[in-house]
């Protein structure tokens, strides 16, 4: 539907509109968040849930998570509150803040991934893995540096000047494509080195392990590998571009297609259960398939 920016009729009803896409987008993050913490209690309550550090990384992630959603379910709240009296620097940090705990997030399974593809090879292998974990929790510790570093630029800019350096915007989005093109590489790596592992380790057509985890880690290996490259080269794209308002569809057909929905496929397929039935003695699935993206004890 064309909404007309000239008469007050069309202003009012696209405001409507905008109003109601936040309000959806911060419901969507509110149930996402619910999800995750119905997840993660489901987990803590299961014998030994925190005795390994594999569980404890499940844990973390959604801790993380959570924050990560209710942040921005509360920043999508305020949008549609329209509190103009909330500063720049705040609107910047509450809006960029959610993206980089989802990285925290991905950055556990690619380790949770390479703690799988790098178990019980040679003892080079191994050593790799625990340099790659090593660097990975690195660079996230430094990104949340870098981001809390460019919270109190923004802050001290406007209280200097009451305005925003470009500059500050262009850094903090050109760290945020590096990311998204880091994250990229990462899942599609170890996603297709679990699939070679996966394919020359079992019998695809037998092995009840290799049936349900095969096609999961292609499913979210492809979902994220393409959003994130997608969404890297549309902050590129739009680097000196501001969205006009007539487009009220932009936001959700944003967050919905590049960020809930990959979140998502990452809870559903993530998440702890058991979708096979144990009908015969000789195959034994005991926990093989409750946890098998984020479990090295599963796919050996």
């Amino acid at each position: 539907m064309a909404l007309s920016l000239s008469s007050s009729s069309g202003a009012e009803e696209r405001d409507w509109l905008l109003v109601s896409m936040h309000v959806t987008l911060s419901v969507f993050y509110a149930t996402l968040s619910a999800i995750s913490c119905w997840s993660m209690v489901k987990r803590c309550r299961r014998r030994h849930a925190t005795s390994s550090m594999k569980n404890k990384w499940q844990i973390w992630f959604h801790v993380i998570f959570i924050l990560g959603c209710w942040t921005r379910s509360i920043y999508f709240a305020l949008v549609c509150a329209k509190t103009d009296i909330i500063p720049k620097a705040v609107d910047s940090f509450l809006n960029y803040f959610p993206s980089y705990l989802y990285f925290s997030c991905y950055f556990i399974v690619i380790i949770c991934w390479a703690e799988i593809y790098h178990s019980k090879l040679s003892s080079s292998s191994r050593l790799t893995f625990r340099v790659l974990q090593i660097i990975l929790i690195t660079v996230n510790c430094c990104l949340y540096l870098f981001l809390v570093s460019i919270a109190f630029a923004y802050i001290g800019e406007y209280l200097s000047d009451g305005v925003i350096s470009g500059t500050l915007n262009f850094v903090l989005i050109l760290v945020t494509i590096s990311v998204y093109f880091l994250l990229a590489f990462g899942f599609l790596l170890y996603g297709c080195l679990i699939l070679h592992k996966l394919v020359s380790q079992h019998n695809i057509g037998v092995s009840p392990t290799a049936r349900a985890v095969l096609p999961r880690v292609i499913g979210l290996t492809l979902m994220c590998t393409c959003c994130f490259v997608t969404r890297a080269i549309l902050m590129i794209v739009t680097i000196n571009i501001t969205v006009s308002e007539s487009y009220w569809w932009a936001d959700i057909t944003y967050y919905l297609g590049l960020e809930i929905l990959p979140l998502i496929l990452m809870l559903v397929l993530l998440r702890v259960q058991s979708t096979q039935k144990q009908k015969k003695p000789p195959i034994e699935i005991d926990d093989t398939l409750k946890q098998p993206l984020m479990n090295p004890d599963n796919i050996q």
